[in-house]
């Protein structure tokens, strides 16, 4: 996995590629940007990874809340170093919002229930129960609770995106950089055999 995310990271920092005009034609860019905001930190401290649920289904609130600590806890080692060689590599500094002590301070003050809510429904479940949501926008049913049209990860988050009038981000399902970027396909196969991190890449299926 830190070779997938690695890959998302260097050829983000790079900073070359295309985009598209208004028209849809697909000029080439080049960046000339000095400084890379990164968005690490958010799941950490606000509950984005799908084992944050399973944590709460196993063990609640408190199991959540230790989850979440560990995984602030051990932050440097398992990605900033990571992130900051493979963004430094191309000369560029990065910059983590996230993680900034005055937000860090902040969330920490905050109950745990008001930043994630492990028990939301899912999407498709969720136009079922609308009509029982009360004033403030929530409905409780046995152990979900509907925020209307929010999943329940990094709740804090989509609230916020969404005041701000980014309705399409504030409902967007969560997706793993990897994932997102298509860089967990680079690693390619052999057969059906995942190709070892010993192994060189290339001479894999074409695309």
């Amino acid at each position: 996995m830190d070779l997938s995310l690695a890959q998302a990271l260097y050829f983000a920092s790079r900073g070359i590629g295309f985009i598209r005009k208004d028209s849809g034609e697909m000029i080439s860019y080049t960046s000339t940007a000095r400084v890379i905001l990164s968005g690490l930190g958010a799941d950490e401290l606000l509950g984005g990874y799908i084992r944050h649920r399973n944590v709460y289904k196993h063990a609640g609130w408190q199991g959540l809340l230790d989850e979440l600590q560990l995984d602030v806890d051990r932050i440097n080692t398992r990605n900033l170093g990571r992130d900051d060689r493979v963004i430094s590599s191309h000369g560029k500094e990065a910059r983590y919002p996230f993680l900034s002590m005055n937000l860090l301070a902040y969330l920490s003050s905050l109950p745990i229930y008001l930043k994630v809510d492990p028990r939301v429904v899912a999407v498709e479940q969720q136009d079922d129960i609308s009509s029982d949501a009360g004033a403030n926008g929530t409905s409780d049913k046995g152990t979900s609770t509907v925020v209307h049209g929010l999943p329940g990860d990094k709740l804090l988050h989509r609230l916020a995106a969404r005041r701000l009038g980014l309705e399409g981000a504030a409902k967007r399902a969560k997706r793993a950089m990897q994932f997102g970027t298509r860089s967990a396909c680079m690693e390619g196969t052999k057969g059906t055999k995942k190709i070892k991190g010993v192994e060189l890449l290339g001479g894999g299926p074409e695309v």
